[in-house]
């Protein structure tokens, strides 16, 4: 993107020096030439950012900008992937109409070996070779390219390969201005123009009329934002200019409070992102985000102090400390993010910051704090082959993301499920689960070019896990950590799944897939045995005989074949996007109408409920006795009453049953992990 010359710290959107000033003549409230523009057009309409700008009432000094750390884009392994969260971070800038946002490294480098700082998206990197992918630049370029107007991009945005799914993310924000909105800010471009006495711009308008600024020389190819002088001519179509004054880019907030898109800036480390802050002054009032803080953000007690006519605190009012916000003070606010890896991380990696892990909230001005309780469980890590979303009713969105190789089953992936299913049980915003497969593949089974079926759980026969006797499926692992979770856990199979990919969800409490699905226990095909615990699930899903008919033949059916029909609850699904509604529609009802704790009960019963019915009877009935007396039984029975939704507050982690778990757990860890534990 071409633009003027400025500031080398200011190399986001607008890194230049202002090309013209506002004086008092030129620049009159922007609301009432908003309104004469729509009444002297009777065919215009009203639009949502005339809206905005009827209702703003006065301008807004202050700024709000944003730290991300470029690891949560380096983590990702398909550009499409990256590109979309890209265009999800710029959205949510646009909706909180951040200001700035800062992306910075938080790579360790060493000695001579630290690569130059990244100042810019343009110049040498433009060409930057595949192999060499930054992941800060791809975000920058991404973040600049959906703030910048649409019909600025062309002009603006020479062809690179990392915008080349940019064009599918749809941003709209108040200075992505339509043809005929009655807004009197327009952002342009500098048109080339053989005319000495001004500058013609590019706005965006009817049938290609550009905007002409006086006695103002810029030259081509700079992006500019303006004032239209009169903006009822922006209507006319027999115009061949229409006048305009070039402004600062700030001046729509500050004169209107309007929101007028944000700032990129490029920093290589988390330090530099608070030293290197364009504002005079700095940032005076910064935030420091991690999962480790004491205060949650919701707890802060934003609230303007009382002040006498000379702008001091009154006597008695409460001074600065705690938990509580001056409003009335700050110019500049900087909220910083950690990376993949947290924010102690991304302090540690920064080799001009001497600060331990325990201090950093010292470099913040007033607090160090966590996010809201719901989003808590995204410090479920960073995965390799899965990706994990929450949202707020308490669902975990769990997807399998090797598309390339149709999600198939490898170690990375083993130890990523396993890890996430120990966080969604010992987290208590998670009240449900769904599992599905990224691209047209749940999980194509077993990743043969990564793994065999060796006995040996290391490679080195030194190891002390080595041999027969040690040795632990992989497979099994993983569903017995599925089984243990306490949350109810979806299956929605949205295409193969064949060895590995269809045991893995044996465990899971529901099972739904598109009907041509090809399911397939294929074990004796591969000169192997039932794997994953199957040889225990299966049976007790399909029965004796239909499980020996479907891992003796091997044979791959659709879901929709009758000798499945037992396996899953149902398999009508045309596109797996209906079925992905389906199985999140059935979630949210287990995680909006029913009890955590009942939940984690009720399947214990199933899966642990006696040998005999005398023994079910004892074990539902102290189950029932405990939750009978609980608050989300009192609950449970006042919202029937008052016809409403219930509102459970019971947890796993603390309100189980005394006798919860009642059966015997065996212990799988291996010999050798025993002995070694045993001289620790």
């Amino acid at each position: 993107m071409k633009r003027a010359g400025g500031s080398s710290q200011q190399n986001g959107r607008r890194p230049r020096k202002k090309a013209g000033t506002i004086t008092a003549e030129s620049s009159p409230s922007a609301i009432p030439e908003a309104n004469a523009a729509a009444a002297n057009n009777p065919n215009s309409k009203p639009t949502a950012k005339a809206s905005v700008a009827a209702s703003a009432s006065r301008g807004r000094t202050h700024t709000t900008s944003i730290a991300i750390s470029a690891s949560m884009i380096a983590q990702l392994e398909k550009p499409e992937l990256r590109t979309f969260l890209a265009g999800q971070i710029a959205r949510a800038l646009s909706i909180f109409q951040i200001d700035e946002v800062v992306i910075y490294d938080d790579v360790t480098t060493i000695g001579a070996a630290a690569s130059l700082p990244k100042l810019s998206t343009e110049g040498p990197f433009e060409s930057a070779s595949k192999k060499n992918f930054d992941s800060s630049l791809f975000l920058a370029r991404i973040l600049q390219f959906c703030e910048c107007p649409p019909y600025l991009r062309k002009a603006l945005f020479p062809i690179h390969r990392d915008l080349q799914f940019a064009s599918m993310i749809n941003l709209e924000c108040p200075h992505h201005t339509k043809v005929d909105d009655p807004i009197p800010f327009r952002e342009g471009v500098t048109l080339e123009t053989q005319r000495k006495d001004g500058t013609l711009v590019d706005c965006g308008l009817r049938n290609g009329i550009p905007c002409f600024v006086k006695n103002k020389a810029i030259k081509p190819g700079v992006r500019v934002t303006v004032k239209i002088d009169n903006p009822a001519q922006i209507h006319h179509n027999n115009t061949n200019s229409v006048p305009a004054t070039v402004i600062s880019p700030n001046f729509p907030r500050e004169s209107q409070g309007l929101y007028w898109g944000y700032n990129v800036r490029l920093a290589s480390s988390i330090g530099k992102v608070l030293s290197e802050c364009p504002f005079d002054g700095g940032y005076d009032l910064t935030f420091g985000v991690s999962d480790t803080a004491g205060t949650f953000v919701g707890d802060l007690n934003l609230k303007q102090k009382a002040r006498t006519s000379n702008n001091e605190i009154e006597e008695g009012a409460e001074e600065k400390g705690g938990n509580n916000i001056d409003d009335t003070k700050f110019k500049h606010l900087m909220i910083v993010f950690g990376g993949a890896k947290g924010i102690e991380y991304s302090i540690g990696a920064d080799e001009s910051l001497s600060v331990a892990e325990e201090d950093c909230a010292s470099l913040f001005t007033h607090f160090f704090t966590k996010k809201l309780p719901l989003q808590k469980s995204m410090s479920f890590g960073n995965f390799k082959t899965i990706t994990v979303t929450l949202d707020k009713a308490g669902v975990a969105l769990l997807l399998l993301n090797r598309p390339k190789s149709q999600n198939a089953f490898n170690s990375d992936m083993m130890l990523d499920l396993i890890r996430s299913f120990h966080a969604f049980d010992s987290d208590d915003n998670v009240r449900a689960v769904v599992v599905t497969g990224a691209g047209n593949f749940f999980c194509g089974g077993a990743d043969f070019r990564e793994t065999d079926f060796s006995t040996d759980t290391s490679a080195d026969s030194r190891s002390p896990f080595a041999g027969f006797h040690n040795h632990r499926d992989g497979g099994g692992m993983l569903t017995l950590a599925i089984h243990s979770c306490r949350k109810p856990v979806i299956a929605a199979i949205n295409g193969a799944a064949v060895g590995i990919g269809i045991t893995m969800t044996l465990p899971m409490d529901i099972r739904l897939a598109v009907k041509d699905a090809k399911i397939g226990f294929v074990f004796n095909k591969r000169g192997i045995c039932m794997e994953a615990c199957s040889n225990y699930f299966l049976p007790r899903l399909v029965g004796h005989s239909r499980a020996l008919e479907l891992c003796l033949t091997a044979r791959i059916s659709p879901a929709s074949h009758k000798s499945l029909e037992l396996l899953f609850s149902e398999t009508s699904f045309d596109t797996k996007e209906q079925l992905l509604t389906a199985a999140m529609k059935i979630a949210h009802e287990i995680a909006t109408n029913t009890s955590s704790v009942s939940a984690a009960v009720t399947k214990a019963l199933i899966w642990h409920g006696g040998k005999t019915a005398q023994e079910a009877h004892l074990l539902d009935s102290k189950a029932l006795q405990f939750l009978g007396n609980s608050k989300d039984a009192k609950e449970g029975v006042l919202s029937f009453l008052e016809k409403r939704q219930p509102e459970f507050k019971d947890t796993v982690s603390e309100n189980l049953p005394p006798n919860y778990p009642w059966w015997l757990e065996v212990d799988v860890s291996t010999p050798a992990s025993r002995a070694l534990e045993s001289k620790l």
